[in-house]
């Protein structure tokens, strides 16, 4: 890649965006006028607040006590208020008599109804005579027995006005009551410190600088991810699609530069505007928060909210986490303009990519989740993590962190430009015609032009019709209590909803079943290799499920449940059994789909690991827990790898179930334990023997091996490895094309000199046009 064609490309595309009047609005009008709107929106929506009383209708009000008083003529007592509250807050109609109890209600809801109150509160009758007999009696346990009418209060709960009514009222009825307890307490020459003899005094040890930057560090990074994706995805629908329909791609692409230097200049252009539209935003909103605060500090009402403009380091560590979103968010929205055809198709694509993110960016705003081991390595959520605990002061913990962070921050930034390089290598992506479409038709080319592997997008759509029907069939298969019930549920869930779909999907979109799920019979050597590297790995195995316990622990009582619906079902069934239903079967029928059909088609995408670990991930979701889940996808890559490179599916299965039956073995051996000296304390640590057996650790917990026969497995795993290595592997047609372009001789300046003269020729043909 030659740096002089990236900076040339970068400027022309620079220069491009900075004449479109789209692209001016959305990074700098827009940012700049929205705030400002929203600061002023506030401000109404304060004033409006505060303008607008709770409506109440008190209904018996000469059943009121008259001491300690409750209403101070139309009004409420002023000693019931709240410091901050006023009189103008409550709008009252006092009604003196009391009505039946029999037509309350409907009285209560005609008048909420029809929009005459927010809320009515009734005060039956004889209320004040039993008050005052409760203060005089209050010694005389046996009057004290007897019933007392309660006052209530009636809201309509759909309603927000009549929801705010009652809260204002409760607040005025609490402190009433306080002062009820305290008159009674003190006619009987009780001290009121005898009801509360204490009170806890909350110290805030935070500063208000501190204080700020908690509240933005919760709004920050949500706020900066999506203007970095929205800055980021308008201009790459311009710069593919938009280039597209003004037939200035082609162009471009018959220049010298190479594809990764095309890619190269569009992401940094991107970028920069990503970063401008963040940065703008940011700076908007910045100074909005700056001036309303200041608003309503003069107004008395900035001590509700308790904000403030940012500190200045909470911004500092922000626009450090910005430059790799903007970077990943920018590659994304570069592979996804892409595929589309049109400025118009374009624009639908940036919901789907938006929702995607919305999880991840959500995530860290929730109150109880905090950067951990496991936290720091999902994509997105780990960023915006790491800038909570920045922004918060908790540099020790951001520093234990941020390795993996940036681990997999790179990885998925790494990735997403190989994604943007391969569409542009992409002729059938560049070039693509619109055209309408038919149902009927393209059913009929599905399967009348159908390939002898199913395609890439057959493939995934496998993988999700897969997961759908076990989500939604998952409900209908119900957890039998029977050995022979046991036997027909783990039939059904493996046939019914992973093996049948396949093949219902391999006979419409697949000719050639054999080199679909690759039924050849394999290297003499490689079933036995196969055996031996999942009896290597099976230590490592355990350490990785007694990791990934330590991050996503699972709860003691889903683990009991767990058991004691297993226990039954399993007593007395052979042990040849279990292992046919529990290794075996699913072997068999989890190979034939992922490692079989899916992996198949997804080879046509041209990257043979790419396959792979999108494979796994379908693997590793259709089991149930996350646990499973995270153990059963890093297994998936190494079983996709051995199909790869074994071009046999037999090798899958081997690996599979020598798997699946070491830990169903371990766990029928820990009811016996294992003693000092006994043959099998060779292998394992010996374990005092255990009067049940914990079949929910089936795959989770096993004996821990001896030190030296875990090193022993790693010098197998090792040795095994290099030998599927060297097997010649078959790469489908798309791989060795993929293959051939990553090979691609480097150009020497002599042979292509520069991509300025196909750039200035474009330009200056524009400029004819025009």
């Amino acid at each position: 890649m030659t740096w002089s064609n990236v900076k040339l490309i970068l400027f022309r595309e620079l220069r491009d965006q900075m004449r479109d009047r789209r692209t001016l609005f959305s990074i700098v009008i827009l940012p700049v006028l929205l705030y400002p709107l929203m600061g002023l929106l506030v401000m109404q929506v304060m004033q409006f607040r505060q303008q607008n009383p709770a409506r109440l209708q008190i209904i018996g009000a000469a059943e009121l006590p008259e001491s300690p008083p409750l209403l101070d003529g139309p009004q409420f007592s002023p000693d019931l208020l709240q410091k901050d509250w006023s009189p103008e807050m409550f709008e009252i109609e006092i009604v003196e008599a009391t009505i039946d109890p029999e037509i309350i209600r409907q009285t209560a809801q005609d008048a909420i109804a029809a929009g005459q109150f927010d809320a009515l509160v009734y005060f039956p009758a004889g209320f004040a005579e039993r008050v005052k007999q409760f203060q005089d009696t209050v010694n005389d346990e046996a009057s004290t027995t007897d019933e007392f009418p309660q006052p209530q209060i009636y809201v309509n709960s759909a309603r927000e006005k009549s929801l705010v009514a009652r809260d204002r009222f409760w607040s005025i009825l609490t402190r009433w009551r306080d002062k009820v307890i305290e008159q009674n307490l003190a006619a009987h020459d009780v001290p009121p410190e005898a009801t509360n003899p204490f009170t806890v005094d909350e110290v805030d040890l935070s500063d208000e600088p501190e204080r700020r930057s908690f509240l933005w560090s919760k709004i920050f990074p949500f706020i900066v991810v999506v203007w970095a994706l929205t800055g980021a995805f308008y201009p790459a629908i311009d710069l593919c699609a938009g280039e597209k329909e003004r037939g200035t791609l082609e162009t471009l692409l018959s220049s010298p530069a190479l594809r990764s230097e095309i890619v190269g200049g569009k992401l940094l252009a991107i970028m920069t505007f990503s970063i401008a539209t963040s940065l703008l935003n940011l700076a908007s909103m910045g100074m909005t928060a700056t001036l309303v605060m200041g608003q309503l500090s003069a107004a008395g009402a900035a001590g509700r909210l308790n904000f403030g403009p940012p500190p200045v380091w909470s911004v500092g560590w922000l626009l450090l986490a910005l430059i790799p979103m903007a970077a990943l968010f920018s590659a994304l929205a570069l592979a996804v303009a892409a595929l589309a055809r049109s400025s118009k198709e374009g624009q639908y694509y940036l919901l789907p990519l938006l929702m995607v993110n919305l999880p991840l960016v959500i995530l860290p705003i929730l109150p109880s989740v905090e950067i951990s081991m496991a936290n720091s390595l999902i994509p997105v959520t780990g960023v915006l993590l790491l800038m909570k605990t920045l922004m918060e002061g908790n540099y020790h913990d951001a520093l234990i962190y941020a390795p993996g962070v940036i681990l997999v921050t790179a990885t998925c930034i790494w990735l997403s430009i190989r994604w943007a390089i391969d569409q542009f290598n992409n002729e059938s992506v560049l070039f693509s015609e619109s055209e309408r479409f038919d149902l009927r038709l393209w059913l009929v080319h599905l399967y009348r032009d159908r390939n002898p592997t199913p395609l890439a997008g057959s493939a995934v759509m496998a993988g999700l019709l897969i997961l759908m029907i076990r989500y939604f069939a998952g409900p209908l298969f119900t957890l039998p209590t029977t050995g022979g019930g046991f036997v027909a549920y783990i039939v059904a869930i493996q046939v019914l909803t992973i093996l049948l779909p396949v093949l219902a999907a391999a006979a419409l979109l697949a000719r050639d079943w054999r080199q679909t799920f690759l039924l050849k019979l394999p290297y003499v050597a490689t079933i036995p290799a196969a055996i031996l590297l999942a009896m290597a790995v099976h230590p490592f195995s355990i350490m990785l499920g007694a990791w990934v316990r330590g991050q996503f622990p699972v709860d003691a009582e889903t683990t009991q449940q767990l058991q004691d619906l297993l226990a039954p079902a399993l007593e007395g069934l052979p042990f040849v059994v279990v292992i046919l239903l529990m290794a075996a079967l699913p072997a068999v029928c989890e190979e034939f789909a992922f490692r079989g059909f899916i992996l198949s088609g997804l080879r046509h995408m041209g990257h043979k690991w790419g396959a792979i670990v999108i494979t796994a991930l379908f693997f590793g979701a259709t089991h149930g827990m996350l646990q499973q889940s995270i153990n059963a996808t890093i297994v998936g890559v190494l079983i996709g790898f051995l199909a790869v490179q074994s071009r046999s599916l037999f090798a899958c299965m081997a690996y599979h179930v020598t798997h699946n039956s070491l830990a169903i073995g371990m766990t029928a051996l820990r009811a016996d334990g294992i003693e000092q000296g006994h043959w099998l304390s060779f292998l394992f640590r010996p374990t005092p023997p255990e009067a049940q057996v914990d079949l929910t650790a089936i795959v989770d917990q096993a004996f821990p091996y001896q030190p030296y026969i875990v090193g022993a497995a790693a010098i197998a795993f090792l040795a095994l490895i290099y030998y599927f290595a060297t097997l010649p592997a078959t790469l489908s047609e798309e791989e060795r094309l993929q293959k051939a372009l990553t090979r691609q001789p480097a150009e020497t300046a002599s042979s292509r000199s520069t991509a300025k003269d196909a750039v200035t020729i474009e330009e200056e043909g524009r400029e004819l046009g025009r």
